[in-house]
């Protein structure tokens, strides 16, 4: 960390301090964070105040639906995931309402099997709550309801230089079972290479069951489209005759707020590359 880091991350510690006497006394409650040194100085920098890391988690048993032994779309299996999802979005949010925050930044997900069994998970929800001051240009066009984002405060700051601003977290789930029988079928048939057909068609309508239910999710939260997908594919051999391939996606939904003007001066991004990574 250079000087001036280090001067600017002893600003905005003493931002939150005031020394009245010898002895210095707290003007608010502390900083508990999951933000790194970096993050914090970037997101005081931009505008936001961090209150809390909030968190929000819901154990759900999701159903296999192993009595019809053909290979299929799995409907109350991926219902199941989008419940999990829900719910533990909606603890997450009411903690950061207790704290009367503006909105939750860089919130991340985890889904995590319990022990008890192969198909109940945890579904955990991370995040940093924020309150946003007046050098904040969202504060000026913020939403009346809390938003929630995957983003983090520099890539905010970034997206409301094109003029959009973040609105809620969007979710996708879907869940295909794979008949065991008819893979070992279409093995049996060829001793050579070959493409996979069944597991390529079961890929291609997770998917777009996926694509469909975040298309529903921006439609309902009134926005004008969502940013930053991530996909998580997992394919978990849970039963002697089945396998399941499950396919989540998150990212972050925005809506246009203004068109930027050519008098505000907005940083252009810059590429940081962490010289604690290696490299290929």
């Amino acid at each position: 960390m250079t000087e001036s880091d280090k001067s600017l991350f002893e600003n905005v510690l003493q931002s939150h301090y005031v020394s009245q006497d010898s002895n210095s006394k707290i003007d608010r409650d502390p900083i508990v964070s999951d933000l790194t040194a970096d993050e914090l100085i970037l997101t005081e920098n931009f505008g936001f105040e961090p209150l809390s890391t909030v968190t929000g988690t819901s154990v759900f048993h999701i159903n296999q639906q192993l009595l019809n032994s053909t290979s299929h779309y799995l409907e109350n299996s991926s219902n199941g995931y989008l419940s999990g999802f829900k719910l533990a979005l909606s603890r997450i949010k009411k903690q950061a309402e207790n704290l009367n925050a503006h909105g939750i930044i860089g919130l991340k997900f985890d889904i995590i099997p319990v022990p008890t069994g192969t198909t109940t998970f945890a579904f955990m929800a991370t995040g940093t709550a924020v309150n946003m001051n007046a050098d904040n240009i969202l504060y000026r066009f913020a939403s009346p309801s809390m938003f929630m984002t995957t983003m983090s405060a520099q890539e905010l700051f970034q997206l409301a230089a094109l003029g959009y601003r973040p609105v809620t977290v969007v979710y996708g789930a879907a869940v295909y079972r794979l008949q065991n029988t008819d893979i070992k079928a279409k093995l049996s048939k060829s001793i050579s290479s070959f493409e996979m057909e069944i597991y390529g068609e079961a890929y291609k309508l997770c998917k777009q069951k996926v694509m469909s239910e975040i298309d529903a999710a921006v439609t309902e939260s009134e926005s004008d489209g969502a940013i930053g997908l991530t996909f998580d594919i997992n394919t978990n051999r849970s039963h002697i005759t089945l396998t399941a391939i499950t396919i989540v996606a998150i990212g972050s939904a925005i809506k246009e707020f203004k068109k930027p003007t050519s008098s505000e001066n907005f940083d252009k991004p810059t590429l940081v590359v962490s010289l604690n990574k290696e490299y290929d």
